[in-house]
């Protein structure tokens, strides 16, 4: 079932946008007009992402440097090693959704 997250004209038009959906921690991503939704999170050492910066479809931790891709979360530099979470979303009548499993 997917959930409303946010409207597109509240997001930049590119760039990081943290947001807070219960008790979830996401950052919502804007890379060359396409939207990417990820949990908020470094797996390196649990440090918040969305100060960290975009870059050739992934995201910098502004902590340590680990990248992860955007598209599909994976650690593509050290120090990280283990993938993030990537919500599967779409846009719907001008609001970005995310997917959630109920079960």
């Amino acid at each position: 079932m997917y959930e409303r997250l946010i409207e597109i004209d509240q997001l930049p038009n590119s760039g990081l946008l943290r947001i807070q959906r219960g008790d979830q921690d996401l950052v919502v991503c804007v890379d060359q007009g396409q939207y990417f939704v990820l949990e908020n999170r470094c797996s390196h050492q649990n440090e918040p992402l969305h100060r960290g910066r975009l870059r050739n479809g992934c995201i910098y931790c502004p902590y340590h440097g680990a990248r992860f891709d955007l598209a599909t979360g994976a650690a593509e530099s050290a120090p990280a090693t283990r993938s993030i979470h990537v919500y599967v979303s779409r846009i719907c009548a001008g609001v970005l959704e995310i997917f959630v499993d109920e079960s």
